[in-house]
């Protein structure tokens, strides 16, 4: 009889080398209690505590590190620097967080150094995913611009927009380091020699009809505060336009370009699409008139809230009250062509027949209403603590008192609406940031 344990440990006992000829229990006994056998079981003790305690601390230090990239990756998203680092992991375990390990350990990784190389890991691992989005994309865009950060240095901006199952997606993909720039014309190169003479058609056309010569801007020059001009200049061309495709569609002697023209005059000779570009053409103007009050230089912040309150007054008011008639106010360009082509119920542009069906009128209000509500919505969410804007006056010293007694009291609301600002932040970044449960 052998004992498993001191043969895979070359134990020279008997049970280990030889075998017992003692099959009597009192043997085992006699042997488990030798000190071959104890150091052996032992042994195996230990090294089953070892594995756990490795096991354990692995699963710290990985627990430990997710926590960290949770927390780098949160200070990304709210542009505070890394510096802070240490300074937000130290608010964390006062406030108790289970994930981190104690500061007492000899590498905690929670060093600027450190979250710089875990901020580029994250930073790898999304455009990874992004490229592999892009091969696996029916069609994409690519927008780029020139850039310069705080300390003067060059840079190329590109942003990528790509159609992945069915949805439209838009993500920063890089900025690139430029070692110089010049103030040479660069310029977007195709070959668009087919459309020229188009072109001076539509121009031609233009002058006839007494009409401004506006350029139609091409998508990759649309800048998003820039719809409005287009959508503008796209109206005020609308009846040359009409008469160039007429005619290019007469002239032409490629059947599949005709046909290609013949849809685009239907398509643009539908009395709904007109009248919905210029609702475009208004509202639009007001989200606009907002974009620029963010160009200007010196902005005041507490500024911006009144601006707000008009921009959402005025969607309010002309495109979803009702007055006492029942009918919506609208703006002043589609009223305009509102009363331009239905009079006598003609529905035309010059000479140019409109296509419509009893329902266009009633579609057009509730794709108006549909329209103009998701634009409220909008700017609500993109602006969600409003009455912060306005407590940002106190620090306008133009708007500080005079007296000393008033001074005193001086923006007590103010301070109270920013400090339950900062205290609701703080609780969402450590309940949802870092999993943290009430």
């Amino acid at each position: 009889m052998f004992c498993s344990l001191c043969q895979s440990h070359r134990k020279l006992n008997k049970f280990g080398k030889e075998g017992s000829k003692n099959f009597k229990t009192s043997a085992l006994s006699e042997h488990t209690l030798t000190k071959d056998h104890t150091d052996i079981t032992n042994l195996k003790v230990a090294r089953a505590k070892l594995i756990k305690v490795s096991n354990n601390s692995v699963d710290k230090a990985q627990n430990h590190v997710g926590a960290l990239m949770k927390i780098i990756f949160w200070m990304a998203e709210n542009d505070i620097l890394l510096n802070k680092l240490s300074e937000i992991v130290k608010l964390c375990r006062i406030l108790e967080y289970p994930q981190l390990i104690s500061a007492s350990n000899t590498i905690t990784y929670e060093n600027n150094v450190s979250g710089h190389e875990m901020l580029s890991a994250i930073s790898n691992s999304i455009e990874e995913t992004i490229w592999k989005e892009l091969d696996k994309a029916i069609a994409f865009g690519i927008m780029v611009d020139e850039s310069t950060d705080i300390s003067c240095e060059p840079y190329l901006v590109i942003y990528i927009k790509y159609c992945l199952h069915g949805k439209i997606k838009i993500h920063f993909l890089k900025l690139l380091q430029l070692k110089s720039l010049t103030n040479k014309l660069m310029s977007f190169a195709s070959d668009k020699a087919s459309v020229i003479k188009r072109i001076d058609t539509l121009h031609k056309y233009q002058e006839i009809l007494e009409h401004p010569i506006l350029k139609i801007k091409q998508i990759f020059e649309v800048h998003w505060l820039s719809w409005y001009e287009a959508v503008k200049n796209l109206c005020l061309s609308i009846e040359p336009l009409m008469d160039t495709l007429l005619e290019t569609m007469t002239t032409t002697n490629n059947n599949i370009q005709r046909q290609n023209f013949i849809f685009l005059y239907t398509e643009i000779c539908d009395w709904k699409l007109l009248a919905f570009l210029h609702f475009l053409w208004d509202i639009l103007g007001y989200l606009t008139t907002l974009s620029k009050i963010f160009q200007q230089k010196k902005i005041q912040i507490s500024n911006i809230d009144p601006i707000i309150e008009l921009t959402l007054r005025k969607i309010q008011q002309e495109f979803l009250d009702y007055d006492e008639d029942g009918r919506l106010l609208l703006g002043k360009n589609l009223n305009r062509f509102l009363s331009n082509t239905t009079a006598k119920d003609n529905y035309n542009i010059g000479t140019h027949q409109l296509t419509q069906n009893e329902n266009y009128e009633a579609d057009l209000i509730v794709d108006i209403s549909s329209f103009a509500s998701a634009v409220i919505t909008e700017i609500q969410e993109r602006f969600p603590d409003r009455p912060l804007f306005n407590s940002m006056k106190i620090f306008d010293h133009t708007n500080w008192p005079n007296g000393r007694e008033e001074l005193i009291k001086y923006g007590e609301k103010e301070l109270n609406i920013y400090q339950n600002f900062t205290r609701r932040k703080l609780v969402i970044f450590l309940k949802s940031g870092l999993d943290i449960k009430q």
